[in-house]
C-alpha cells in the first residue's frame, strides 16, 4: 500500500525529510529532527521513591499519599474515614489493619506508577519509524507477470501507480484489461476507489494506470 502524503525520511539523505505526495517524492525537503524526552522523565512527571513514600505514610498516614498525587491522597483519606468509623465497632482493629494496609498500598502504588512512567518513556523515546513508501526503496520495479524472464512480442509494459499494493512497471500479456494490470501490481489498496475506473477497459502498451 502506498503511504499517505506527508513528511518522511529522505531515502537518499538520513539527515533530512522529503515530502511524499502520495504517489511520488517532491522537491520539498526539511531538516529531520526528533525531540526525545530525557530518560526516566515524562513531561514534568518524575519517578517516585518507595522509601520516601513509606516514610511519609508512617509519619502522616493517608496524607503521605499526596506524594503520589492528589487523587491518591484523597482516596487514602476517604478509606481512613471508613476505617475509623468501623474501628468504633471493632475496638480499633480495623484501624490497625488499615495502617498496615497503607504501607503495603504505598509500596505497590509507587512501583505501579514508576512502571507506567517507564512504559511511556519507552514509547516516546524511540518513536516508530514513519512508513516508507514502496518507491522510496527503489525505482519502479521491473516485474514480469509471466514465468519467463525475457521480453515477448505477446507482452506489453504498463505502469501502475496510485492506490495499489505494489506500484511499478509490469510486463503483462497483450489484450489485458485494467483489472489485470491492477492484479499484477498486487491488487488495489484498501483506500482505492475502483468505481472511478473502467475495470474492463483494454489497455495498450506503455500506458500508465493511476488508481485513485
Amino acid at each position: 500500500m502506498n503511504a499517505r502524503a506527508g513528511w518522511y525520511q529522505d531515502p537518499n539523505n538520513a539527515a533530512q525529510q522529503r515530502y511524499w505526495t502520495g504517489e511520488q517524492w517532491s522537491e520539498h525537503v526539511q531538516t529531520a529532527s526528533v525531540v526525545r524526552p530525557q530518560a526516566g522523565v515524562v513531561g514534568n512527571r518524575q519517578p517516585k521513591s518507595v522509601a520516601t513514600g513509606v516514610i511519609l505514610t508512617i509519619l502522616f498516614g493517608p496524607f503521605g499519599f499526596f506524594y503520589l498525587g492528589a487523587g491518591y491522597g484523597f482516596a487514602a483519606i476517604g478509606i481512613a474515614i471508613v476505617a475509623i468509623v468501623v474501628g468504633v465497632f471493632t475496638f480499633g482493629v480495623s484501624i490497625l489493619v488499615y495502617w498496615v494496609g497503607l504501607i503495603i498500598w504505598i509500596v505497590r502504588a509507587v512501583k505501579a506508577r514508576n512502571a507506567e512512567l517507564d512504559a511511556q518513556v519507552a514509547r516516546t523515546a524511540s518513536p516508530p519509524a514513519p512508513p516508507l513508501p514502496a518507491s522510496a526503496q527503489q525505482s519502479a520495479p521491473m516485474v514480469e507477470a509471466g514465468p519467463g524472464s525475457g521480453h515477448s512480442t505477446n507482452d506489453m509494459w504498463v505502469h501502475v501507480v496510485g492506490a495499489v499494493n505494489n506500484p511499478g512497471l509490469y510486463q503483462i500479456p497483450r489484450g489485458s484489461r485494467v483489472h489485470d494490470a491492477i492484479q499484477a501490481a498486487g491488487g488495489a489498496a484498501a483506500i482505492a476507489d475502483l468505481s472511478a475506473l473502467n475495470m474492463a477497459r483494454q489497455i495498450v502498451d506503455g500506458e500508465q494506470i493511476s488508481v485513485p
